[in-house]
């Protein structure tokens, strides 16, 4: 695989696509129509990223290289900043956007495949002599944003409806923010929760904001090669309740139980608000058996 990987890295810096193109028809069996899927990928580990060996790693590249097996897809990866890849997708550069949050404004120039892949929200990180325990305690701070994400226009509105104001400093990737935040240039970062389990944040401060829970996906540019997420719900919706499958594999793998995630609130409304429905249906059930019973008597 190796000595593959350096093959075919030689054709194209010498200019020899047609050559590999051709090559690749050669050895690909009758009969197998190998699709080819460029699928940008950005440095959000634990949910996706590029390793220190170049192969790429997370969440959502176990789902996708699973998915890939079983529809016979090649997976050509395009590494590159969130911003980037965004960018990428918008202009169809590339094929399939992974860990993509759904957003009002995203879902203008992408579609979403239905069933989301994980459930996150937003959390603040501090160094451990600036702890947060109130988002008020922002007010006038630095806070350090990833470019390109959901979050940006996240905080801006709970700063608007808290009336506090802050400092926003954008960076390419998580770990200049980390860096930035370790050097004192920031007091905060507002991001994902699985920051939480990222390498390079083993020493700060975490306070989950109470907020919606954003919905992670894969997307596509709209109205462009959206059979990919239709047949990634088809695959999922079978990965997903198999407690077996590679999907839960992978969250005992790259998740492993190592923090125990604060849920915001309105996590426990939802919660909440789908027990007291079941009840509900459950005491309607009864009732209506209790009538028919009465009725044959």
């Amino acid at each position: 695989m190796r000595k593959l990987f350096f093959f075919v890295t030689s054709m194209f810096s010498h200019g020899g696509i047609v050559s590999f193109l051709i090559a690749v028809i050669l050895f690909v069996p009758v009969g197998i129509q190998a699709r080819m899927v460029r699928v940008g990928i950005y440095q959000t580990n634990p949910k996706i990223f590029i390793d220190t060996n170049g192969v790429p790693k997370g969440i959502f590249v176990d789902v996708l290289e699973d998915i890939a097996k079983k529809e016979g897809w090649m997976l050509y990866y395009v590494p590159g900043t969130l911003a980037e890849t965004t960018k990428r997708l918008e202009k169809a550069e590339i094929d399939l956007m992974p860990s993509a949050n759904f957003s009002e404004q995203r879902s203008q120039k992408f579609s979403f495949n239905r069933i989301p892949i994980l459930i996150d929200w937003p959390m603040i990180y501090t160094r451990e002599d600036r702890e947060v325990t109130n988002i008020r305690e922002l007010n006038n701070k630095t806070i350090g944003i990833l470019r390109g994400s959901v979050y940006p226009e996240i905080l801006s509105n709970l700063l608007s409806s808290n009336r506090l104001q802050c400092r926003l400093v954008g960076y390419r990737d998580n770990y200049s923010m980390f860096k930035s935040i370790d050097d004192g240039k920031i007091d905060a970062i507002f991001s994902s929760r699985f920051l939480v389990h990222s390498d390079d944040n083993n020493h700060l401060s975490t306070f989950a904001v109470d907020y919606s829970p954003i919905l992670s996906y894969f997307a596509v540019k709209k109205g462009v090669n959206e059979d990919l997420i239709h047949n990634i719900d088809r695959r999922f919706s079978v990965l997903i309740n198999d407690s077996s499958s590679e999907y839960y594999q992978s969250l005992r793998y790259w998740l492993n139980f190592r923090y125990e995630a604060v849920v915001p609130k309105a996590l426990y409304g939802i919660v909440i608000f789908i027990a007291v429905g079941v009840l509900e249906i459950l005491f309607a059930v009864f009732l209506l058996l209790h009538t028919i019973r009465n009725m044959k008597q």
